[in-house]
């Protein structure tokens, strides 16, 4: 199930995923951003969990924060830029990428480093809802024996605080916890990359499902009545 994803795909991935997130997942204008970036910078690639190997290494690709808060900046370099610090230090090589959970924008994490890293957007998602903390998109590694993450973040409110990139490495709690913190003290809201883990851990306990490609079913009868849970719905919106 390979395929080149478009423009058309991102702007049902808006819709579809408003609602699939049951009224979290960032907004409407964010998504639009980030569709006319990923489809005009290059070609992001859609695949199944089952089209890579079962000891690829798979990354969960987010922001972390609250884009209520007043002075938050994202750019959708900065989503790009936490991946590449992340591959710098996974323990292998990232093949593909998956978002946390769905949403207006959510849906949309991966398609920017698709294609512009090369890596393989994920038919799947951390969480098929949006959830307000980064241990519930997850996939159960919390309860992993041994398991330690390697988080990146990248962005920030440039004027009122400079860009920041950190990475993180510990168990997931502590080091979500830690970054959750970080995306307060840069405006509220930064880009993530977190939680490489082998494909067949992400085959066994990610939401697979198909959770990008139906979504093209759904676009259509949303887009003409307009989505309400999106409306003035910016305070709401935590995204993890």
């Amino acid at each position: 199930m390979i395929r080149e994803l478009n423009h058309d795909d991102a702007l049902d991935a808006i819709w579809g995923g408003s609602m699939l997130a049951c009224g979290g997942g960032g907004w409407v204008s964010h998504g639009e951003v980030m569709a006319e970036m990923a489809t005009g910078v290059g070609t992001p690639v859609l695949c199944s969990v089952d089209e890579i190997p079962d000891d690829a290494l798979v990354a969960t690709v987010t922001a972390i924060g609250a884009p209520g808060a007043p002075d938050w900046e994202i750019q959708p370099r900065d989503y790009v830029n936490a991946l590449k610090l992340l591959m710098d230090h996974a323990p292998g090589p990232i093949v593909a990428v998956l978002t946390a959970q769905n949403g207006a924008s959510t849906t949309l994490n991966g398609w920017i480093q698709s294609a512009m890293l090369g890596v393989k957007v994920l038919d799947a998602a951390g969480d098929v809802r949006a959830h307000p903390t980064g241990k519930l998109g997850g996939m159960g590694l919390t309860d992993r024996p041994g398991y330690q993450t390697v988080q990146a973040v990248a962005g920030g409110n440039r004027k009122l605080h400079g860009e920041l990139r950190l990475v993180a490495q510990g168990s997931i709690v502590t080091t979500s916890n830690v970054l959750r913190d970080v995306s307060v003290r840069v405006g509220g809201f930064i880009s993530a990359a977190r939680n490489p883990v082998e494909a067949s851990w992400v085959k066994q306990h990610a939401a697979i499902g198909r959770q990008i490609s139906p979504i093209v079913r759904i676009r259509s009868p949303v887009s003409r009545i307009g989505c309400p849970c999106q409306a003035d719905s910016r305070a709401d919106s935590g995204l993890t």
